[in-house]
This record gives structure tokens, C-alpha cells and sequence, in this order.
């Protein structure tokens, strides 16, 4: 259950707006906000646009009817109020009508009938899958999520090819455009600001009367002496406080976040200390933590671990450019956590889906470009953390546990741009790996491009002898991504970043990866994403491990679909245990939830 109260009086304008909206989303929508993307338009040589609102969902790729056709020069208008498009293409008698009402749309006298998940009325126009767009008009199109690129090839000439060429005439006479059209709006941090909260309450009853618990968490989260503060408060079963995480943090995309000192990324109390190409992982702990790194990007080397809050009562479910790959049913100390993410070559689209106890939906997505790794030439990217792992600044209940708790971590790594196509990395590190002795790491690696492949190099050498090797590449080829990856170490050599939670196994000898991803377009234009996902890991007991797991997702009418078919090998002495295991998994939405095992739980929330 959900409260939530305002004093605020709105504005007739406001009230009108609110009523548009609400009658908007009264219908159903094939995409949300979330989905939005931006995408250039081009034909392969010519330049349309660099920026157009494109909805990329579940049920496919949305364009902007009205936006779109003004791109096209076609004289095609979108009337939101009637739920309609008229106009005509070309030639006055060429008549064009979309009436969402009826569903019919009719072109040059012919009708087409489409489906409710086809179109839609969102933000004043009318956005069109790109499949019924193909019957509208007269243009074939590729739309490449992850390149956030939509390419027009033409069935027929149309004004904008006369436009596009008038445009090369004017830029070989030297004309030029220097609006780059961006708006920026400053929010600088405050001294202190009025804080939000979220507190959840939460009880368990059982049949027996007996393991009866009751749970809260608290969340708070507003600016304080000019940093970005949150904080969070969590008990144990019999209601005592168990843990408390507190955290200031400056985030800045222009490289200003401490000022004169720069960065993209300041954060003091309880941090993350960064993840490095090879060796030492990312860990938690109270200290400090500083990155001039874009904010969205990551290197073949490094892998993605994506952690935050998960109040209680809820589950999540995590979807890498629409396949579901992880999910977790219940939070742990007050956060979930995602290791070691598979992505695929360009932009990812990750989604982070919520689900209540009441069945209640939400979503976060965010968007995050994996690549080389290189840097514009002359530029330095610097991380830095120094932490006591696995403690909280308030010592309160149990330690984070993982690595070894109490030891200090100190991990810096330097990028520097040399040339447009060649990026030296280097990087130290002090830190426990767990069980083993306290190491010094020092790394080195180059980043560059192959043509078309993305290619990384890292070794490092540790004060106990220890040392390794990676080497990754990435590619995209008839739309699919393609990753692969080889480690090999030598004398004991400890990286953090291939064995993510192991805590009694031996080193591993060498680490092998591949990953491909890409989609399937099935009749009627629905969208199939598919990932490949395959891992061999050789430990210097001799032990082999293979897995690899096929995974895809579909939406079906009101439900979404997943499934997986996973195999798992483990030779030990010449011994071999094969299994292949699959899962099925569909989601309704909305989801309600329900109770597996006999009790009866009840969450109660209130946020402000």
C-alpha cells in the first residue's frame, strides 16, 4: 500500500495537463518513457537529422509519425486531440489517414488494419512501428538500437533527397551551421534541501505462530553541504537496526565535479572502490571514491556490476537489451547486486524491472555504451578509491562480509588518449584477495581498433610472484555483437574479476569468453532479442569448467516470455559431469504476487 499526500494547488494548465495525460495512458501503451531513445537519421551517405525521439520497446521501434514525416519533407499532419493523421505523399491525390480510433489506416485508397501495439498517441504525435510505417510511405528502414542510428533507403524519390543535396551543394561553397541546438539547464547542489524518504514495513506470520518477524527499512535522499546525500537504515528479523550506509556524492558530466580538481564522479563514506581490467574487483567499504570516467561507459576488459537499493518486499528482475538475464528475489542488506553483467559491443539498453508485494511495477533503465575503452588524444581518465573493506562509517550490526573485512583496498588506474586510435592504460592496486596473502598489483595495457574490431591488451605483474595476461575484441557483424576474451596467469596470480565471489577454489591457469548478441525479426515484426553467452575456466588443480547459456525474450500479447537453455561441464581428473538444464519464464503484466510456501507477509510503505 502506497500513501502519499501534497498541499501543493495546481494551475488550471496543470489540471488540464493532468487530464490529457491520464486519458492518454488510459490506453494501452507499447512503450513507456523509459524507452526513449535519440536516434540519427540518415540514408547511408546523407545526413537527416542527428536527433530524433525514437521509443525502442519490448514490441519494437516507435517513430514519431509527424517528426518523421517533416523530416521527409511530406505533407503529413498529426492531429492528437482526434486520435489521427491525414495528408498526402508526393501528390495531392496520394491521400494518407491513421485513425487510432478505428485502427484502420488508408493510403492511395487502400486500407491496412493494424494492431493496438502498432501505434500510439504519446507527446503530441503519433508514434508509428516502424513495420506499419513501411505500408504508410513509401521508405524501407533499419533501426539499430544500439548504434542509436535509424537508416532510410527510398522506394520512391521524395523532397528531402533534393533538400539533402541542395545541403552538399552549400557545404563544398563552405557554408557551415555552428548551432549545436543543446539546452542546458543548471542544478547546482544545495547547502541542505528538504529530504524525501521511503520507509517500508514489513511482517511475517506463520501457520504455527511460531518464526514470527518483522522487518522496516528506511531511505532518505536530498542534498547536503553541497553534495548529493542518501542514506539508509536497515533491522534484523526482530526489528533491531542492523545496518546503516550513509554516502555524499557529486556527479557532473562535464568533468566538474569537484570544481578545480574535475571529475565526473565524487563520492565520500560508504563507496565502491572501481573494478580493474584484470586483478583486483570492486568491492564495498567505507572511504572515498573519485573517477573522471564518462559516466555511461565501459572497456571490454572491465565488467559491468550493478548495485543499488531493493526495499523490502520487492524483487527485481535485470534485462540486458531485452533479455532477461539475472533476477533476485529479496534484498540484501537493503541493496541488490548483479555481477559481472554480460554486455554487447556499442549501446546497452539495461532495464532493472521492480515488483512489489502488493503488485506494484517499476523500472529504471539506463543506457550504457561498452566499447575499446580509448580516449580522445591528449586526455587523461583517473580512478581512485581508498576503503576498508567490507565496514560501514556507522559499525552498526553486521560487517558487508565478502573480502577480507577491515583491510584497507587502494586501486588507481590511468587512461591516457596517445592518438585518435591508440589508448595507454595503467593501474596499481593493494588489496586481500579473500583467503590469500596482501598483494601490491601493478597493470599496464593498450587500447585500440582493428578496423572494425575493438581490441585491448592488459598484463599485470603482483609482489608475489603472480602474473597474467588478457586480451579482448569486439565486433559487430551483420548486426550481431561479438565478444571474445583469453586470459592466461602464471604463479598464482589472483584476478578478482574472473572468479566474482569465490572464496575457497584455486587460481585459475587461464580464462576463456565469448558472447554473442543479436535479434531476430519474426513475421509481423516482432522483435526477438537473443544472447549467447559461453565461459571455460582452467584452475591450477586441474580442475576444467564450461558453461554457456542460450538465452531469448518476446512479448506475447500481455505477457512477456523468456527462456534459456544453459550447459554445464566439469572435468576432474579425467572425470566428466555434463548437464544441460532450460527454464521457461513469463511474465504477466501487472503481476500479482503470490505465496509459495504457507505464510502470509504484508509490506507497507510510505514515502514523503
Amino acid at each position: 500500500m502506497a500513501l502519499a499526500t501534497s498541499g501543493m494547488a495546481w494551475s488550471a494548465a496543470a489540471q488540464d495537463n493532468l487530464v490529457r495525460n491520464l486519458v492518454i495512458a488510459a490506453d494501452p501503451q507499447p512503450f513507456s518513457a523509459d524507452d526513449l531513445l535519440w536516434m540519427e537519421v540518415d540514408t547511408g551517405d546523407v545526413a537527416l537529422t542527428d536527433s530524433m525521439n525514437v521509443y525502442a520497446s519490448r514490441s519494437g521501434v516507435f517513430l514519431p509519425l509527424g517528426e518523421f514525416a517533416r523530416v521527409l519533407d511530406l505533407a503529413v499532419g498529426v492531429f492528437p486531440a482526434q486520435r489521427r493523421a491525414e495528408g498526402w505523399v508526393l501528390d495531392p491525390t496520394n491521400r494518407i489517414t491513421v485513425d487510432l480510433t478505428t485502427r484502420e489506416a488508408i493510403v492511395a485508397g487502400r486500407t491496412i488494419r493494424f494492431a493496438v501495439d502498432q501505434a500510439a498517441i504519446y507527446d503530441d504525435d503519433l508514434y508509428v512501428r516502424i513495420d506499419l510505417i513501411e505500408q504508410l510511405l513509401p521508405v524501407k528502414l533499419k533501426a539499430d538500437p544500439s548504434a542509436q542510428k535509424l537508416t532510410v533507403t527510398t522506394t520512391r524519390a521524395l523532397p528531402f533527397e533534393q533538400r539533402a543535396e541542395r545541403a552538399r551543394r552549400q557545404a563544398s561553397a563552405g557554408a557551415t551551421d555552428t548551432d549545436d541546438g543543446v539546452v542546458r539547464q543548471p542544478t547546482p547542489y544545495r547547502l541542505a534541501s528538504p529530504p524525501a524518504f521511503d520507509v517500508n514495513v514489513g511482517g511475517q506470520i506463520t501457520r504455527d505462530g511460531q518464526d514470527n518477524a518483522g522487518r522496516y527499512d528506511v531511505r532518505v535522499a536530498g542534498d547536503l553541504l553541497y553534495a548529493g546525500f542518501e542514506g539508509y537504515v536497515g533491522s534484523d528479523d526482530d526489528g533491531a537496526i542492523s545496518i546503516i550506509r550513509v554516502a555524499l556524492t557529486r556527479k557532473d558530466p562535464y568533468g566538474r565535479a569537484l570544481g578545480p580538481l574535475g571529475g565526473t564522479r565524487a563520492s565520500l563514506g560508504d563507496v565502491f572502490s572501481p573494478s580493474m581490467p584484470i586483478g583486483a574487483s570492486g568491492v564495498a567499504g567505507r572511504g572515498v571514491y573519485y573517477s573522471s570516467a564518462p559516466l555511461e561507459n565501459l572497456d571490454l576488459a572491465t565488467p559491468l556490476n550493478l548495485r543499488g537499493e531493493l526495499a523490502l518486499g520487492e524483487e527485481v528482475e535485470l534485462y540486458v537489451n531485452e533479455v532477461l538475464q539475472r533476477s533476485q528475489t529479496s534484498a540484501v542488506q537493503g541493496r541488490y547486486e548483479f555481477l559481472d553483467v554480460p554486455l554487447a559491443f556499442g549501446l546497452n539498453t539495461i532495464r532493472l524491472v521492480f515488483y512489489g508485494s502488493q503488485g506494484q511495477i517499476r523500472e529504471v533503465v539506463r543506457r550504457i555504451n561498452f566499447g575499446s575503452g580509448q580516449v580522445e588524444p591528449g586526455r587523461f581518465i583517473v580512478r581512485f578509491s581508498a576503503i576498508e573493506q567490507g565496514l560501514t562509517v556507522f559499525d552498526v550490526g553486521d560487517s558487508l562480509g565478502g573480502a577480507e573485512v577491515g583491510s584497507l583496498r587502494l586501486v588507481a588506474t590511468l587512461d591516457h588518449g596517445l592518438t585518435p586510435g591508440l589508448t595507454l592504460s595503467a593501474g596499481a592496486a593493494r588489496y586481500d584477495p579473500t583467503g590469500r596473502d596482501s598483494r601490491t598489483l601493478t597493470t599496464a595495457g593498450v587500447r585500440s581498433s582493428l578496423g572494425p574490431i575493438a581490441a585491448q591488451i592488459d598484463a599485470a605483474l603482483d609482489d608475489q610472484g603472480g602474473r597474467g595476461v588478457s586480451v579482448g575484441m569486439a565486433t559487430r557483424a551483420y548486426g550481431v555483437s561479438l565478444l571474445g576474451r583469453h586470459s592466461e596467469y602464471r604463479s598464482g596470480f589472483i584476478d578478482e574479476t574472473r572468479q566474482l565471489g569465490v572464496l575457497d577454489q584455486a587460481p585459475l591457469s587461464r580464462a576463456t569468453d565469448f558472447r554473442a548478441d543479436g535479434q531476430w525479426t519474426a513475421p509481423g515484426g516482432l522483435i526477438v532479442p537473443i544472447s549467447l553467452n559461453a565461459r571455460r575456466l582452467s584452475r591450477v588443480d586441474g580442475v576444467n569448467l564450461t558453461t554457456a547459456e542460450l538465452r531469448a525474450s518476446a512479448p506475447f500479447g500481455r505477457y512477456y516470455a523468456s527462456a534459456n537453455v544453459a550447459y554445464e561441464a566439469e572435468n576432474v581428473s579425467g572425470s566428466d559431469r555434463r548437464r544441460w538444464r532450460s527454464r521457461p519464464h513469463k511474465r504477466r503484466w501487472p503481476r500479482r504476487s503470490s505465496d509459495r510456501r504457507g505464510r502470509r507477509r504484508a509490506v507497507r510503505r510510505w514515502s514523503g
